[in-house]
This record gives C-alpha cells, structure tokens and sequence, in this order.
C-alpha cells in the first residue's frame, strides 16, 4: 500500500516503471499498475497517460478496450489537444486493430486546430494502409497538405516510406513508384526502407514495371552499399525479379549474393522463392547450393512448406534430397 502512495505521488517514478514494463514486454503489467492508480483517484499527467498508451499498444488488440478507458482519462482532463497523447492514440488504435478510429482522432485534431508533426503523418498514413484502398482519399489528402506545405516532411524516410507503402497498399503502387521518382536526395533513393517498399510496389505491377526495377537494382549495386546483403532488401529484389521477370534472371541475383557474401543463409521466404525460380530452370548446382544451406541453418528442419519445396525442387532437377 505504502509502495502504491509512493507511486501515486510521484508521477515521474510512476510512468518510469509503466514504461520499463512495457519495454520488458510485460505491457500487461504497466497497464495494472494504471489500473490501480485509477482505483486510488490518482490524477495522471501527460507523461503517464502516455506510456500506458504505448504500453496498450504494445500488448495488441486484446487491450483495446482498456485503451478507450485510457482515452475517456484524457477526455476527462482535457489533455486531447496535447499532441504527443494525440500521436499515440492514433498509433495505439491502429496498433490494436481499430485504424479507423485512428483517422477519427486525426480528424479531430484538424478540427480543434492540432497541427501534427511527422510521427502523426506516419501514424494516419500507416492506418490508412492498414485500411486499404476504402481509406485512400484521407491518404492523397494528407499527401496533398505535406506538398503544398512545402514541409520538410517530404524529405523524411519514414514519411517518404510511408506514403509509398499507403499507395501501394490502397491499390495505387503506379502511385507509389510516383513518389519514389520524386525523391530530390540520392541517398533517400538508396536508402534500404524505401528501396524495399517501393520494390513491393514494382512487384504488384508485375512485368510491366521490370524496367524500373531493373534499374533501382543498377543503381544499388553502382552504389556498393551494405543494404544488399540485408535479409529484407535480398527478399525484396527476389520477390521483384520474381513476380516481374523471369527465373534466370531471380537465379543471377542469387549469384550475386552468393558471391558478396559466401556465408549468405536465406530467410524463409527468400528461400521459397530461390526454390521456385531452381525448379522452373532445373539448375542442378543452384539446387544443391541451396539444400546445403539451408540444411546447414537448421531450422527449417520441420517447416512443411520449405520441406515440401526443396522436394519439388530435387524432383525436377533429377536430384535425390
């Protein structure tokens, strides 16, 4: 009980241990610690309120309703004009599965004169992929505001990468290769969170779209930058090559990884798809590269889709797995 007044009274100590919780991965625990100070009438600052946001966000859709008690506390104190809380709850209801209330709260910030900055940009944009194309309007909307604005915004990475993915998601990626083309910085271009985005878009537009990829491929290995031995990007340009080109074409970029990085051990997905483009060519040495190593990662020993893969992959290639 003393410990609990303690709390109560120092509101600092209090949101450090909310927020040591939740970075724990114990967000449950943050939240009862809310909890109880709620029972004990204790008026919660700013700083508090939002680190038990972020710890809702943190433990998933299973704690949205304990983050609209969370938001009828800043109703209550007259805190919904504070933009940080106001960030946070927009990431927090699309974190747990609600990203239309997300927009709603957005709509509410324009409406009392709450001016966001980037982190609420990217929170809305990332709820209006969440969506899909029915929300696509709210996200040419703000594309719009940032543009006419001339903020700085539009050189931001993660505003860039989110408003590439939010045209790509919302059934737009012509919209989205748009955005990329329109990068001023060369090394935005290259920069590996918006290579990887934009490459899914070029992937969704299938071969039509192969000569762009082809060329931001050019430009990453001109560049002779570290980003191409990243699992994330080396899937990307897989996945690309794949949907857009042809299978000897997947097969020479695996060549080329191989060569950079001779330890290269493929994630699951960039696996399936090396997989598919072997079997398609019935390349016997890209088979067995292949089986060697992911046999020597070990832990795709009992994953069926990779066993049942590298088993169609042998077959057509005459070999024995």
């Amino acid at each position: 009980i003393e410990r609990m007044n303690l709390l109560a009274r120092n509101k600092m100590l209090l949101s450090s241990l909310i927020q040591m919780y939740s970075k724990c991965g114990e967000p449950n625990k943050s939240i009862e610690l809310f909890d109880e100070m709620v029972k004990r009438n204790c008026v919660m600052n700013d700083i508090v309120l939002t680190c038990v946001i972020n710890a809702v966000s943190n433990a998933g859709p299973s704690a949205l309703q304990k983050g609209k008690e969370v938001h009828q506390q800043i109703n209550v104190q007259q805190l919904d004009r504070n933009l940080i809380l106001m960030n946070a709850l927009i990431q927090m209801y699309d974190k747990c599965g609600d990203p239309s209330k997300s927009l709603e709260i957005y709509e509410q910030m324009n409406n009392t004169g709450v001016t966001g900055d980037y982190v609420t940009f990217i929170s809305v944009l990332t709820a209006v992929s969440n969506i899909g194309p029915n929300a696509l309007e709210i996200g040419k909307v703000i594309h719009q505001y940032i543009t006419q604005h001339k903020l700085p915004l539009v050189s931001h990475t993660k505003v860039i990468n989110a408003l590439i993915q939010m045209y790509n998601r919302c059934g737009e990626p012509n919209k989205s290769i748009e955005v990329y083309d329109q990068i001023q910085e060369p090394e935005l271009k290259l920069d590996e969170f918006i290579v990887t985005t934009v490459l899914a878009a070029i992937a969704n537009l299938g071969p039509l779209a192969i000569q762009k990829g082809r060329q931001i491929y050019q430009q990453l290995r001109e560049s002779n930058t570290p980003h191409l031995r990243k699992p994330q990007l080396i899937n990307a340009i897989m996945k690309m090559f794949k949907e857009c080109s042809t299978p000897r074409e997947t097969l020479e970029f695996y060549d080329f990884v191989c060569k950079k990085n001779p330890q290269f051990k493929p994630e699951l997905g960039t696996a399936l798809t090396i997989s598919n483009a072997i079997r398609q060519e019935k390349s016997v040495e890209h088979a067995k590269r292949l089986g060697e190593q992911v046999k020597s990662l070990g832990k795709y020993d009992k994953d069926e889709k990779m066993l049942g893969a590298l088993q169609y992959m042998y077959k057509e290639c005459g070999l024995t797995p």
